[in-house]
């Protein structure tokens, strides 16, 4: 990579990342229905909602009670949001299908909750993350997690009963594991076992509260240094 002379002697200072681990936790809802498989994004190519249109469409030939629930893409263009509804019509799964536009996100660990609760997952398609936010947010708040091995998604933490990674395009792979973890009792509850006993860790990782003190001592450093 290229790096300019004119900061050539600066010092580089990293900072990692950090979640609210306080909103996000695991409510347990009683709530009865099929299992979900959770997709969140943009509709856009970069999430690749066509992916889980494909994926879902696997899935639902072996399991046709597992329900498909995009959320996100409240600013997406009238005729693309046709398009979706036209492909989930063409992959036989409109009647299974349900498109949340929008969700506060104060009010998404209980949205993930209830998806928990009906023994579903988290499934992402993305090209490509800087960091996996929402990835971690669906973790922390107790449900498993497929996912494309893309960007930094693979460094979050170590592939685990509750967190699959896939190769990019590899949607035959990406189908079986979903189905794995929706059709098997044994796998799902060892998920959320693997996922109880891992959460202290993943706060230790992300929570805010661990880092504030590096924060504004880092602030402060930077502050003194503009003065002299």
């Amino acid at each position: 990579h290229h790096r300019s002379d004119a900061v050539s002697d600066c010092r580089i200072i990293k900072f990692g990342n950090v979640l609210d681990t306080e909103l996000f936790q695991t409510s347990e809802i009683q709530t009865e229905g099929p299992p979900v498989v959770l997709w969140v994004g943009k509709i856009d190519d970069h999430k690749d909602w066509q992916s889980f249109m494909e994926i879902s469409s696997m899935i639902n030939k072996q399991l046709p009670d597992v329900e498909y629930w995009i959320v996100g893409g409240q600013t997406c263009p009238d005729g693309l949001a046709q398009e979706v509804f036209e492909r989930a019509e063409e992959l036989e799964i409109i009647h299974r299908f349900r498109w949340f536009d929008r969700i506060e996100n104060e009010r998404m660990p209980s949205f993930i909750s209830l998806v928990r609760g009906r023994r579903g997952i988290n499934l992402v398609t993305s090209h490509g993350e800087s960091f996996g936010m929402s990835v971690l947010e669906v973790m922390l708040t107790g449900c498993p997690v497929v996912s494309s091995n893309v960007g930094a998604l693979g460094e979050v933490t170590p592939e685990s009963p509750f967190f699959r990674l896939y190769d990019l395009g590899d949607l035959d792979t990406a189908a079986s594991m979903c189905s794995t973890l929706l059709g098997d009792e044994d796998e799902f509850d060892n998920a959320i076992l693997a996922l109880e006993n891992i959460r202290t860790d993943l706060i230790e990782l992300y929570d805010s509260a661990n880092r504030s003190e590096k924060y504004w001592s880092l602030l402060s450093e930077l502050h003194e240094g503009n003065k002299e």
